[in-house]
């Protein structure tokens, strides 16, 4: 089962721990580091932390933060994780 443990922000696989997806990407994976870049990801950090919480209003998403929010669901449905440890 996956698990993410949120105090040391680390991630694990039937008790096998995993990287975190920054800590394999390489610098700069998505082109330029701009702060538009940057803010964009703490909304989209953001946006899932509520998604899992299940407080997220949709409705008032901006488009560009909905398709982060619909490539995230395909992910959990093909996965089938779940975050019951928030």
């Amino acid at each position: 089962m996956f698990k993410f443990i949120k105090e040391t922000h680390k991630y694990s696989y039937n008790d096998i721990e995993i990287p975190g997806v920054t800590s394999i990407l390489p610098y700069n994976f998505f082109g330029n580091d701009t702060e538009y870049n940057r803010i964009r990801g703490q909304y989209v950090h953001q946006m899932i932390y509520l998604y899992n919480m299940k407080v997220l209003d949709e409705k008032i998403l901006d488009p560009v933060l909905k398709t982060y929010l619909v490539a995230y669901e395909k992910f959990i449905k093909d996965f089938k994780l779940s975050y019951d440890n928030y």
